[in-house]
């Protein structure tokens, strides 16, 4: 198996966890967002939602930036193997 039939697979697996993973950390910050609007009047109730929200986007970059780099990989590898 050569390098790049390695990372072919691995972008592919990469491929089909990043929707599941993309829905779990969007759920999560629009879970946040709507806890926030619930606790209006409760300032700590507040700051903890808006960590919560900012945990939920860290997480959405992420995921979508290693997806992208692995895309770019895949994309690349082949033509210098």
């Amino acid at each position: 198996m050569s390098l790049a039939q390695l990372v072919n697979q691995f972008v592919d697996l990469i491929n089909l966890a990043v929707p599941v993973l993309g829905g779990i950390a969007l759920l999560l910050f629009l879970f946040s967002v709507v806890r926030y609007i619930a606790k209006a009047g409760d300032s700590h109730g507040k700051s903890e939602e808006q960590k919560a929200m900012m945990w939920g986007l860290v997480a959405l970059f992420v995921l979508f930036s290693i997806w992208g780099i692995l895309r770019i990989f895949k994309e690349i590898l082949p033509t210098y193997t």
